[in-house]
């Protein structure tokens, strides 16, 4: 197998294979930067998805910026059908910043996502957020009237939104 890293040091001898660890630290490393590696690697290694069935309303990426910021969130409908489907039924919601909460804009009053794609669009969890479902329903209803046969959005939610 060819070596990816130069196994010889500066002075010419040949140091011991140390297999991956030899080609990611210095030559010399303290225990010190040891501690300093492992504090800073931590978070992002410990950084869990998230578990998407433990609530139905979660943020999404804000869009604009000044006072066009709009803030967006998505609701999580009809759950019964997910584990047999693998769908899930969303709606997603925005309001612009400068407005007061009852202003909210249905951005998609249904949305048929995949687990991996609400996984790669969310931000976290909300308390606050969902509305009557009357709109949501009616959009559900003409989606399975389609025979099922609407779009599915296997990006993210944003990118599903821009189509």
């Amino acid at each position: 197998m060819p070596e990816i890293c130069d196994s010889s040091s500066s002075s010419g001898q040949i140091m011991p294979d140390y297999g991956v660890m030899r080609c990611l630290l210095p030559r010399r490393t303290t225990p010190t930067q040891l501690i300093w590696l492992v504090a800073l690697a931590t978070p992002a290694a410990l950084a869990a998805t998230p578990d998407i069935d433990s609530a139905p309303i979660w943020s999404l990426p804000a869009t604009g910026r000044g006072t066009g910021q709009q803030q967006r969130w998505l609701v999580i409908h009809d759950v019964a059908d997910t584990p047999t489907t693998g769908l899930y039924h969303i709606e997603v919601l925005g309001k612009a910043a400068a407005m007061p909460p009852w202003q909210v804009t249905h951005l998609a009053a249904h949305m048929a996502v995949t687990k991996d794609a609400l996984l790669r669009s969310v931000d976290k969890p909300l308390k606050r957020g969902a509305v009557y479902p009357e709109t949501f329903d009616n959009a559900l209803a003409q989606w399975r009237a389609s025979g099922s046969a609407g779009a599915i959005c296997t990006t993210s939610v944003s990118k599903c939104l821009a189509r």
